[in-house]
């Protein structure tokens, strides 16, 4: 669209100008002019304007820009930038968050806004969520001006993009004039479930730039909020246990393999795996997210501009999680028809429990030859999180003359995250046996049960203290069921500061030839980055065990029937299966209420543990408490040269960075005194109360040399070549000083070193692109990066904080466990694992001085790796005249020289995140109406190479999604806009070895917005 506005500046040169001013990430002067100019608005001016970014770049580089002030082509910058070529996205609630350049993920690539590095943590995370990770979801769109993307290193650009470094512009009203715009949208997102959330949410966003007469003074003002209300429906698996198959294999399960029905075996020493668990899980969100910018700009005189700016951002949301699952024991296998895959895994799994061995001893009354143990699992929790980010920058530049600029730009930003979890395990142990179908593409969870079966209590001395039916005797599992087991109560707080100075300049000489057009740019920046993190551990309290006290303790009135197949509409054959099950919900904060007045009455001591002062809540012990400080100062120099060579227009880049920094890494620790071993690989641990402080160090430094070169011929064939060299820091955790403690039953634990190196990738990058016409154009190009010192990890076997082997200590021999080996022990645990075996209080044992210690197998980061990555990426962008239809597409094929291997166990380097990608957006752009339709495909790619407790693979599936927008234009201020996101509900799914190892399947579902939008 094409709209005439009248301004005392020339708008359209202004923002061209803004837009090459840009490539060195900050502004440093404005030049003034006095004329009017026709302002072109709209899809094809924004493509345009994009276009141009790229072609009179020096160096690969790509740009996103606003339609029109305050309107961007995306309600969300991360699905904008998923349109560039090499740019993939990761979601979360089905909206875009991180981003991925060629294959590096989020975590190594930097980004920065007005050339200013930006702080980042994660949104939603009760546990350790320091990041490097920026996520886009905390950034509304309408004060964004336009986004640029630098692939290739310059000396001018801060470090720490591995990958990309992306820079977010925003309005500066000197750029902009008068302008003012008011929007309001309605949001429905189809995966609201019934009563979980409001179907029409509100959003509405402003923006206002105003400057004086004389163009001296501006004031720019721009704000949103956003209420989205959302669900996640996901059907999970925690773990999956790859293993040799063996003669001896059916020797674990249930009766020593006796009766056990084994189809289509795997061969012997063949992979295969087990899963740990399947879960059904919906969590309903209510999110709001509001962001203020406020800018001020001065120009006493024409040399000096003075720009002041503030950014906010804040996204508080509030999930609350229903779950159903089963757990298998290997012992209790029944049954198991194998796939045919390379890693066979079982696609029918049963397990049986009512005729199975009694567990125990014969003096202890759990010895029944029919004692029911197992149990489906319920489990509610809330999550609460809150995110802040703030940023405030002082920038001043000045012209000294002609030939000589100077600026200076300070900012200090940060970025904080506060999250809670209250979480609380149920259990209906009433179960006979479970049976999933993993044939499925959603897997069918089924169980028997007896909730008419008659328990015993006792203690360890084998006296019967009570007797209770296991539950209602009416045939369905509902509340009269069910126990308390388990609460968790987690809490993050996570808080990164950047405090950053850069000095600069820039010298055109005046000269001729090679020198006519000719400059260097020279600088000095230091930055100091602060992370601080700390996260409670596991603080479990017991409300009941895992195996459950008398169901008639828990008011019925708190549990309510949920069917939670319905909450998966996709996979509607799943919940019409004669197999399926209603489970139930529970009011988790009712029950809490409950077991705290149990524990009061002080009947059941050893299954009601751990309370804080008679309160289910947090134990106020942070198990992470962590600070990592970095220091960084670095000096570039970079030379320009546009020039001719055979009457052909070039352009020489050539630039040197030094960037060296020192690093210091603090823990305060409650250490770990005394393990408490309560059954199978349940154990608790007992912090010291006091803290204590742990603390190394680390440096480097690093010379990092850029050369771009690009030459045109005909006028329109621009053909670049690139080499530069870039640096990837550690993430905060790999820099920790202090050991975490994993599982005990595998011994595992993990650890940090501040001695890290970053990544460092020589690049290279070779590109033609042909502009055929002024808004059409096709390029193609080749990259590569070698990367040396990638962070992989390798096992040390050594001693944490002391601790000592319960398992192997003196009172567990002398009870008659056997010491054999790891499997002969954890059979015998599996075997035996109700509580009151030895102690008297009704737990297991705890480590004492006589045992031996333990030995854990220590995971911790090395610089280890070298990969190759390389990769074509193809681009074009047609408008069919002036039809007002046009069209954009863009293929990225990724590779690396390191794969994992699925027939291996064991720990393994792997690149993660390569998937090709490809992108079309159609558009049609005329007169008053604007449509857009995107399709955006990424392929399958490794997401982890170390899923649950083991060293398993987990890929994410190949994912396409279709977004269409409509804009109507009602008179010159007013447009009516239509949006659909994900319009035809695809959803995520990932897996393990194979695909028939699920490990996450979302169903997703699509989100409309309408809206208005004024414009003064």
């Amino acid at each position: 669209m094409y709209n005439t506005i009248s301004f005392k500046k020339k708008m359209l040169a202004t923002a061209v100008a803004s837009v090459a001013a840009g490539m060195s990430g900050i502004v440093l002067a404005q030049q003034d002019t006095q004329l009017e100019e026709v302002m072109v608005t709209g899809i094809r001016a924004s493509v345009i304007q994009s276009m141009d970014t790229k072609r009179n770049a020096v160096g690969v580089v790509d740009a996103i820009s606003a339609e029109d002030i305050g309107k961007m082509p995306d309600t969300n910058l991360a699905e904008s930038l998923q349109r560039i070529t090499g740019l993939s996205i990761n979601r979360s609630d089905g909206e875009g968050s991180r981003v991925t350049a060629r294959g590096i993920g989020a975590e190594l690539n930097m980004v920065t806004l007005n050339g200013r590095v930006m702080p980042a943590v994660a949104n939603s995370d009760a546990g350790d969520s320091a990041t490097r990770a920026f996520d886009f979801a905390n950034l509304a769109s309408e004060s964004v001006f336009g986004v640029e993307v630098y692939k290739t290193g310059r000396a001018d650009v801060a470090t720490g993009g591995l990958g990309a470094t992306i820079n977010i512009k925003t309005l500066r009203p000197l750029e902009a004039g008068e302008r003012a715009t008011v929007g309001v949208k309605a949001i429905q997102d189809e995966t609201v479930r019934s009563g979980a959330g409001a179907e029409i949410t509100p959003e509405a966003s402003g923006l206002f730039s105003w400057v004086n007469d004389d163009d001296t003074f501006g004031v720019a003002l721009s704000g949103s909020y956003q209420r989205r209300d959302s669900s996640n429906a996901n059907n999970f698996v925690n773990n999956w246990t790859t293993e040799a198959w063996t003669a001896d294999t059916t020797d674990n399960f249930v009766n020593g393999g006796d009766g056990v029905v084994i189809n289509n075996a795997p061969a012997v020493d063949q992979l295969w795996s087990r899963p740990s668990d399947l879960r059904y899980e919906v969590q309903d969100n209510k999110r709001e997210r509001s962001n203020v910018q406020a800018v001020v700009q001065f120009k006493p005189v024409d040399q000096l501009t003075a720009t002041l700016d503030y950014t906010f951002s804040e996204l508080d949301r509030t999930s609350d999680r229903a779950q159903q699952s089963v757990w298998f024991n290997q012992d209790a296998i029944s049954e198991l028809t194998f796939d045919n895959g390379a890693v066979k895994t079982p696609i029918l799994y049963r397990e049986q429990y009512f005729n199975r061995v009694g567990r125990g001893t014969d003096s202890n009354p759990f010895t029944q030859p029919n004692d029911v143990w197992k149990d489906v699992s319920f489990a509610g929790s809330q999550l609460n999180s809150l995110t802040q980010n703030n940023s405030v920058g002082l920038n001043l530049a000045y012209d000294v003359n002609e030939q000589l600029k100077f600026g200076l730009d300070y900012h200090r930003s940060s970025a904080e995250n506060l999250s809670t979890i209250a979480d609380m395990g149920l259990n209906a142990n009433i179960v006979t046996s479970e049976f999933v179908d993993w044939s499925k593409e959603m897997p069918l969870m089924s169980v028997t049960f007896d909730d008419c079966y008659e328990r015993v209590r006792g203690t360890d001395a084998g006296v019967e203290t009570h007797r209770y039916v296991n539950g209602n005797c009416n045939g369905v599992i509902d509340g009269g069921d069910v126990s308390g087991a388990m609460t968790n109560n987690l809490r993050s707080n996570t808080r990164t500061e950047i405090d950053q100075i850069q000095l600069f300049g820039e010298y055109k000489f005046n000269g001729s030839g090679f020198f006519e057009n000719a400059g260097i740019k020279f600088g000095f920046e230091q930055r100091k980055d602060i992370n601080t993190s700390r996260a409670s551990g596991d603080n479990r309290q017991g409300v009941g065990n895992w195996d459950g006290v008398d169901p008639s303790l828990f008011p019925d009135q708190y549990f309510e029937s949920r069917d939670f197949g319905k909450d998966f509409p996709d996979y509607g054959s799943t919940t019409n299966s004669d197999l399926w099950f209603t489970g139930v919900d529970a009011n988790i904060f009712k029950l809490i209420e409950a077991a705290e007045f149990i524990n009061s009455q002080g009947n059941n001591s050893a299954d009601f543990y751990g309370f804080v002062n008679g309160k289910v809540q947090w134990n106020n012990i942070y198990a992470t408490n962590r600070t990592i400080e970095e220091e960084s100062t670095s000096f570039y120099g970079q030379f320009h040269s546009n020039f001719d060579i055979a009457g052909l227009e070039s352009n020489l880049l050539v630039g040197l960075r030094y960037e060296e920094t020192d690093v210091s890494s603090s823990s305060l620790v409650n250490e770990p005194v005394i393990l408490w071993w309560e059954s199978d690989n349940d154990w608790s641990v007992q912090l010291s109360p006091e803290k204590t402080l742990q603390y190394k160090t680390g440096s480097y430094d690093y010379l990092l040399p850029n050369l771009d070169f690009d030459i045109t011929f005909f006028d329109s064939l621009k053909l670049r070549a690139s080499l530069s060299e870039t640096i990837g820091r550690p993430s905060y955790v790999d820099l920790r000083p202090d050991v975490g403690l994993g599982n005990l039953l595998n011994r595992g634990a993990n650890a940090g070193d501040p001695g890290l190196k970053p990544m460092e990738s020589f690049n290279t990058d070779i590109s033609a692109e042909w502009y055929y016409t002024d808004d059409s154009y096709l390029s193609v190009g080749y990259f590569r990066k070698d990367v040396d010192g990638f962070i992989g990890t390798q096992i040390f076997k050594e001693n944490a904080y002391g601790l000592r082997d319960v398992r192997l200590g003196d009172l567990a021999v002398n009870s008659g466990i056997p010491q054999t080996n790891e499997a002969d022990l954890h059979a015998y645990v599996l075997a035996n694992s109700a509580p009151a075996y030895i102690s008297s209080n009704g737990r297991w044992v705890r480590a004492d001085d006589n045992d031996p210690l333990l030995i854990w197998n220590v995971n911790k980061p090395v610089n280890d790796k070298s990969a190759v990555i390389d990769g074509i990426e193809f681009a074009a962008q047609h408008w069919f005249g002036d039809s007002g239809f046009g069209v954009q597409a863009n293929y990225t094929m990724v590779d690396s020289d390191i794969g994992y291997d699925n027939l291996v166990t064991g720990g393994q380097f792997a690149m993660t995140g390569l998937s090709d990608t490809a992108n079309v957006v159609a558009f049609y752009d005329k007169d008053a109406l604007q449509i857009r339709i995107a399709y955006n495909w990424r392929d399958s790619f490794l997401e982890s190479r170390t899923v649950g407790s083991g060293n398993e693979p987990e890929y994410v599936e190949d994912y396409a999604q279709i977004d269409l927008s409509i804009g109507y234009e009602i008179n010159d201020n007013l447009t009516l806009t239509a949006e659909g996101i994900n319009i035809t509900g695809e959803n995520y799914r990932t897996h393990g070895r194979s695909k028939a190892q699920l490990l996450s399947l979302e169903d997703l579902g699509a989100r409309y917005q309408v809206g208005l939008r004024y414009t003064f």
